[in-house]
C-alpha cells in the first residue's frame, strides 16, 4: 500500500496521501531530479517499508529502478500542495514531444468519442510514440479501422485538440497486440508503429 484517501478527508482525482512511513516524490523523467514544488508532472518515486526489496536475480534492472534508496515506479503523476498524489498513467503511455508530456490515453479518449467507439469492449486503435528527430517523439495511431492521417488531423483540430496531440501517422493492422493479462502489449505496439 502506498497512499490512502480517508472517507472524512479525501480529494477527488487523487490517490490520497502517502500511507504510514511511506515517502513519495515526483522526479523529472529524464534527469531524475526531484521537483521541490507541487503540481509538476513527473515520475513517482517511493521510499519506505512497503517498497519491495528488488527483482530476483536481476541486478541490472535493480540498478535501473533503485537509486539512493528510492524506487522508480514508472507512474507519471504529481503532488498537490497538501501532499496528495495524483497518478496520470504510466510513463510508457506518454510521449515527450517538444518538451511536453502527451498522454496516449487522453488522445485515445478523444478518438473514442470522435469515432463512436464508446460501446465497444475494446477500442480498435491505440496511440503510441516513435522517435522524431525534430520533436523528440511523434504520435502514431495503430488502428484496426481504416483511418486517413490527414482526415484524422482535420477532425481532431476541429475538436480543438492541440497539434502535439495529433497522430502524424496511421498504421493499419489486422489486430492490436494484447498480453495474456488483457493489457496492450506496448512493445509490440511500438514495433507495429515503427514497422
Amino acid at each position: 500500500m502506498v497512499s490512502i484517501n480517508l472517507p472524512h478527508d479525501n480529494v477527488w482525482g487523487t490517490v490520497g496521501v502517502p500511507f504510514g512511513d511511506m515517502r513519495a516524490r515526483i522526479v523529472d523523467a529524464t534527469t531524475r531530479v526531484a521537483f521541490k514544488e507541487p503540481g509538476r508532472m513527473g515520475v513517482l518515486e517511493l521510499k519506505g517499508p512497503n517498497v519491495f526489496g528488488g527483482y530476483l536475480n536481476d541486478p541490472a534492472l535493480n540498478r535501473e529502478v533503485f537509486h539512493d534508496g528510492w524506487f522508480w515506479t514508472g507512474d507519471l503523476g504529481m503532488t498537490t500542495p497538501s501532499g496528495r498524489l495524483i497518478i496520470e498513467g504510466r510513463l510508457r503511455r506518454f510521449s515527450k514531444i517538444g518538451g511536453e508530456m502527451v498522454p496516449h490515453g487522453a488522445v485515445e479518449e478523444v478518438l473514442t468519442e470522435l469515432y463512436g467507439w464508446g460501446d465497444l469492449p475494446r477500442i480498435p486503435a491505440a496511440v503510441t510514440g516513435i522517435t522524431d528527430e525534430k520533436k523528440g517523439e511523434s504520435l502514431v495511431l495503430v488502428s484496426q479501422e481504416k483511418i486517413e492521417a490527414a482526415e484524422l488531423g482535420r477532425r481532431l483540430r476541429e475538436k480543438g485538440v492541440p497539434n502535439l496531440w495529433i497522430p502524424k501517422k496511421v498504421v493499419l493492422v489486422d489486430a492490436l497486440p494484447y498480453l495474456p493479462s488483457g493489457k496492450l502489449d506496448l512493445q509490440k505496439l511500438g514495433e507495429m508503429a515503427r514497422g
